[in-house]
């Protein structure tokens, strides 16, 4: 799998996966968006959100190239009139392929480019496949054995909140990256100080510690080496009271511990 720490990575994989499916292009758009973006066939708005996130795709790749020096910004981005005629054909209630049709190997080729450019001088944080499926893993269990728990009921709302949010970063990584893991850490930080009295909870039952560690993994997938543990380790104090409670940061990486 190719690294998706670019918004150019991430268009150029789903459209090359969309051409390889050639079952695709006599499908209904709305049949085959769905299997695409990874949402439930009936969650319409969910597709819709997730749709307008891969057409915002080419604007943001346009950002990001324009803002690189010394390259040819025009030659880079050719393929944009391409991509946007093929969102400007797209039509839902029709077959697929009045939208994968449009899309040339030249066009894949161009955005390719640009993907090779942004993950050499401008890449986002990115998280492996199998450090994504462990956190998927841990979040699912941790959903299961939630629903099934005692805890109070403001503290059983507060985790679900946050776990659902999390789930549904994941799910969208393909699209926008680690952009929505980012939300999610930011929200359950600004939770210690909106509300503070559940926030703190969270380190008096089994199932707030599991989640905190699951934070405390959040963090380290999104930052490096020590002023990373640092700034994980910061944000984990204001979420617990002052007792000896220990939440260990340990993330199975090699370059993450």
């Amino acid at each position: 799998m190719k690294e998706l720490n670019n918004p150019a990575a991430r268009l150029h994989a789903l459209l090359q996966k969309a051409k390889q499916n050639t079952e695709f292009a006599g499908t209904l758009s709305t049949e085959v968006w769905p299997k695409l973006l990874n949402v439930p066939k009936e969650n319409q708005p969910l597709m819709f959100k997730r749709f307008g996130g891969v057409m915002e795709l080419p604007l943001l790749i346009k950002e990001r190239i324009e803002n690189l020096p010394d390259i040819n910004h025009e030659l880079q981005l050719r393929w944009m009139s391409k991509i946007n005629q093929a969102f400007q054909a797209n039509n839902f209630s029709a077959a697929f392929a009045s939208f994968i049709g449009k899309i040339d190997d030249s066009t894949l080729l161009g955005i390719e480019h640009c993907a090779d450019i942004l993950s050499r001088r401008d890449p986002d944080p990115e998280i492996k496949p199998d450090e994504l499926e462990s956190l998927r893993q841990q979040v699912d269990d941790l959903i299961n054995e939630t629903k099934n728990s005692e805890i109070e009921a403001d503290l059983k709302k507060f985790i679900f909140k946050h776990l659902f949010t999390i789930r549904n970063a994941i799910e969208e990584y393909q699209v926008f990256g680690s952009k929505p893991l980012v939300t999610a850490f930011g929200q359950i930080i600004a939770a210690a100080y909106t509300e503070p009295q559940t926030a703190i909870k969270t380190a008096t039952s089994s199932q707030g510690n599991k989640f905190l560690k699951i934070v405390a993994g959040i963090g380290l997938l999104l930052t490096v080496g020590n002023q990373g543990l640092q700034l994980t380790e910061g944000a984990l104090k204001l979420l617990q009271p002052p007792h000896d409670t220990v939440i260990e940061l340990k993330v199975d990486s090699g370059s993450k511990k």
